[in-house]
């Protein structure tokens, strides 16, 4: 009896598990756990300015990469230190630019799909919290197997 009782409760269990489906996260979900632990919608999108400072270290290349971005509203500004110079890009609202050791020193104007790149950075955390006021699209693509 109680062996049966048991190979009964087993199956049913098993039986169970293989009619409920698996569980898996849209890319929604994902967002939404993100704004929640950045401390939710409102607090995201009253950041005004954040400024960035770190390093890279290129262990091939054996040197370091110093790395400080700033960003306000529309508007980004990334300045690299490395041996052999300093490099910067730069959006301000309507167009991207460089200047570096690749640029003589000079100002650039960016092409246009390295403009969109820096204009995207320019939205800030408020594209985390609300990116469909931004036209913008993230994709859950899951591990490689």
């Amino acid at each position: 009896m109680k062996k049966s009782l048991l190979i009964s409760t087993v199956v049913l269990l098993v039986v169970s598990f293989m009619a409920t489906p698996a569980y898996s996260q849209s890319m929604d979900d994902i967002l939404a756990k993100w704004v929640k632990a950045s401390g939710g919608k409102e607090k995201l999108e009253s950041i005004k300015s954040r400024t960035l400072k770190g390093s890279i270290d290129i262990i091939m290349q054996g040197m370091t990469l110093e790395m400080t971005s700033y960003w306000k509203p529309g508007k980004v500004r990334h300045h690299f230190t490395f041996a052999m110079g300093e490099f910067s890009q730069l959006y301000d609202g309507k167009k991207a630019w460089m200047k570096g050791v690749n640029t003589q020193g000079k100002l650039m104007e960016l092409p246009e799909e390295m403009a969109k790149d820096l204009a995207n950075q320019a939205y800030g955390e408020g594209i985390i919290a609300n990116p469909k006021k931004y036209g913008i699209t993230f994709a859950f693509k899951g591990k490689k197997k």
